[in-house]
């Protein structure tokens, strides 16, 4: 269905733009001649088209907030709605999602040039795309999708303008009754605003009469936008709605340890109304969708009160939103100091709001407890531009810094402990460095950190010392003595290894440190918590390729099996053999890291894009191996990175093996015409070979075209060297593209 908006609103329809999609001219990574046909783009492009829906959903919702749906020749009720249906309907085609769109204000805008005011986030099942998403996804698609971008941005701005912190939609079932449902509830919303303004009642068609709707108010006397949807879509007489808004509320007042933020959220949990009452499918700034992240999770009763002490004190204003973004935000790892600054501030006025009162010391609790938890994932750096005097935050920013305010006593001792820990945490990282003291403090917050003692904080730092010489020099033997102390500490210790492990110049040191980290990798107990700080650590700067990249991907291999075969020997790169492992992987693991490795998909494929441009800067150089990152080393990159995938299986380990066997399984591929490419036939023989039993492993039925277009090319790869060696090498390429074809097609 054509639309008619003005073109500066919207210039194509969402057919035509599906049907586009597949010819753009993407512009992810496109510096190298055959990086166009990236399968990391198509699968990249799918994802896009699920966020070009996201996108094309929260624009039509932002037209009947405002109601413009009828000005400047817009659609009429019945196209506006029926386009609606149609992007929902197609969205709900996407794999593992609840059911539900949420747009929320975040108010924090974080890498990206967007205002506060309209630093919104849309999250729809693993996706969410927010302004610097979309700047990303803009990229992607090239310049006729720019409309895109300004969409996404005129739609943040309608919510800001009216005051929207949440709007919750759920997929409306195919049968007519619930759509009519949703048609009625978008009327009623999109009329809230001017009769809010007018203290009038809303006047809206239903079932083909005209209905006249008093606005709904709740416990507090003041109009409730989903309480008068409730209203409305249920044909509730005002008076009776007075009365069960006024009894619930008594009964919240009464019992303030229920996990019900509101009258509303109230009214869905009473005994004697349940199944009684049609629940709204869309709800605009019901609050706990602020500090929830999915459909089916439950408020907790001090969630529920933070939450309701919030609403109390700052209403549905931006700063109800940032507040509770400060509490329950997961954004943390990547907050600066500016950012952190006011947020603590934030916390100071809703600690000074809940009081000190012995009936809301649980909320006072709650508050400290989320803050310092959320406090763990800031950069160390962050908080040295921190600085606390006379119980007034002052922010650093090179060598100025700004006063932001008085910061609550209890919060004054958390940012205490952090900075005194971020301080601990830089004298451990030079520990191998001379002159490197520790003081009491020090061991304190060491202590602290580790959940241990002054004393036993104190013997760990000598322990870690007693694994170099005065000359930093790393001593196997020492190190491997103290494994089971190490192991106590599990992966706090591991965090500080895997540092010196990254710094260690010298390679037979790197080495035997490696494999002694494989020691300690036995005891852990929680080997999920190490994998995903490794993945953290790889992907933080997915545009840059490091040394310490390849050893990441080999130690979390390690850490996915709870048997590791090549423990007792020393190695520096993972047996290709390990590709035949099924019960030896720790599947609750995999399980785990599957669900953090689709949260960083978009970085694993910018990083594998970035690792195959330098990979043809480098074959393309007349020295390929004393310029840069030598081949060997990427292709090895790459291999640890593959047999990790393989092992992990699943959507994104998929896309990134389909990839690596389509580049490397075309014998026409820049890699191989390249200056030097064919220097490395049986490098890359080897490296094909990995890639093809990782999709055996991770592959389905619509892959075996991919399979069978590298064993088309057989003729083509053994014309590049008459070597025996590397012949041999494509006779067991291909015979494992047989093991893969037949695998796969019996699936």
């Amino acid at each position: 269905m054509a639309m008619t908006m003005r073109k500066d609103m919207l210039d194509d329809s969402a057919e035509q733009l599906y049907r586009e999609l597949g010819g753009i001219d993407s512009g992810y990574i496109q510096k190298t001649a055959d990086i166009s046909d990236n399968t990391l783009r198509d699968e990249e492009e799918k994802q896009d088209r699920w966020r070009f829906l996201m996108i094309e959903i929260a624009h039509l919702l932002s037209a009947y907030i405002s109601d413009i749906r009828f000005l400047n020749g817009l659609k009429t009720q019945k196209d506006s709605f029926g386009e609606l249906l149609q992007s929902l309907e197609k969205i709900s085609k996407m794999p593992d999602h609840d059911g539900s769109i949420l747009i929320r204000y975040r108010g924090f805008p974080t890498g990206t040039g967007a205002s506060p005011e309209i630093d919104y986030v849309i999250v729809f099942g693993n996706l969410s795309i927010d302004a610097a998403a979309g700047t990303a996804m803009l990229n992607r698609m090239g310049v006729k999708m720019s409309h895109l971008s300004g969409r996404l941005t005129k739609a943040f701005k309608v919510f800001s303008e009216h005051g929207v912190s949440t709007l919750h939609i759920e997929i409306p079932k195919a049968d007519p009754q619930a759509m009519q449902q949703l048609r009625d509830a978008l009327e009623i919303i999109s009329r809230y605003d001017q009769a809010f303004k007018r203290n009038s009642p809303i006047v809206f068609e239903k079932n083909g009469k005209q209905t006249i709707l008093p606005l709904a108010l709740d416990e507090k006397s003041q109009p409730d936008i989903n309480l008068t949807l409730l209203s409305g879509l249920n044909t509730i007489p005002p008076q009776n709605m007075r009365a069960m808004v006024g009894k619930i509320g008594h009964w919240l007042k009464e019992n303030d340890s229920l996990p019900y933020i509101s009258v509303y959220d109230a009214m869905f949990n009473i005994k004697s109304l349940e199944g009684k009452l049609i629940k709204p499918l869309i709800e605009v700034n019901n609050i706990k969708w602020l500090s929830l992240d999915r459909q089916h999770t439950v408020v907790s009763k001090e969630s529920a009160k933070v939450s309701r002490i919030v609403t109390e004190r700052f209403g549905n204003s931006p700063q109800a939103a940032q507040v509770i973004q400060t509490v329950y935000g997961k954004d943390y790892h990547q907050i600066s100091s500016e950012h952190l600054g006011e947020r603590l501030k934030l916390a100071t006025d809703l600690l000074e709001s809940v009081g000190d009162s012995d009936k809301n010391q649980n909320v006072e609790t709650e508050v400290l407890r989320n803050i310092g938890k959320n406090f763990e994932d800031v950069q160390d750096e962050v908080f040295e531009n921190i600085i606390i005097r006379n119980g007034v935050l002052n922010v650093r920013s090179g060598k100025k810094e700004t006063v932001i305010g008085k910061v609550h006593s209890r919060l004054q001792k958390i940012v205490s402990f952090y900075k005194g820990r971020a301080d601990a945490h830089k004298k451990m990282k030079n520990l191998i460095k001379r002159g490197i003291d520790f003081d009491a403090r020090d061991y304190q917050s060491i202590a602290k950190d580790f959940d241990i003692s002054a004393d036993n904080a104190k013997e760990l730092i000598g322990l870690l010392k007693s694994c170099f010489n005065t000359d930093g020099h790393f001593l196997r033997s020492m190190f491997e003595r103290h494994i089971p102390e190490f192991a106590r500490y599990e992966n706090k210790v591991f965090r500080f290894l895997w540092h010196y492990l990254k710094e260690t110049p010298m390679r037979n040191e790197r080495v035997a440190f490696l494999n002694s980290l494989q020691l300690l990798i036995v005891k852990m107990k929680k080997p999920a918590n190490a994998i995903e700080m490794l993945l953290s650590d790889v992907l933080k700067e997915p545009g840059k390729v490091n040394f310490s990249d390849r050893n990441a991907f080999m130690l979390a291999t390690l850490l996915l099996r709870n048997y590791n075969r090549e423990l007792n020997a020393d190695i520096e790169m993972t047996p290709e053999e390990v590709l035949q492992v099924k019960n030896g992987l720790d599947h609750e693991v995999v399980k785990e890291i599957l669900r953090i490795l689709d949260a960083y998909r978009e970085r694993l494929f910018e990083k594998v894009g970035t690792i195959y441009i330098l990979l043809n800067q480098s074959v393309e150089s007349e020295n390929p191996d004393e310029e840069g990152f030598p081949p060997k080393f990427l292709l090895r990159l790459e291999r640890e990175m593959y047999i990790f995938l393989s092992l992990l299986g699943g959507n994104t380990a998929r896309a990134v093996l389909r990839s690596a066997v389509k580049l490397y399984g075309n014998p026409v591929s820049g890699i191989y015409l390249s200056k030097t490419g064919r220097n490395y036939a049986a490098l890359l023989a080897q490296h094909l070979t990995v890639a093809v039993r990782g999709l055996h492993r991770a592959g389905e039925k619509q892959d075996l075209g991919l399979i069978e277009q590298v064993k088309s090319e057989k003729a083509a790869f053994l014309s590049f060297s008459k070597n025996s060696e590397y012949l041999a090498k494509v006779g067991r390429l291909m015979t494992y593209v047989d093991s893969a074809y037949s695998g796969i097609s019996q699936q």
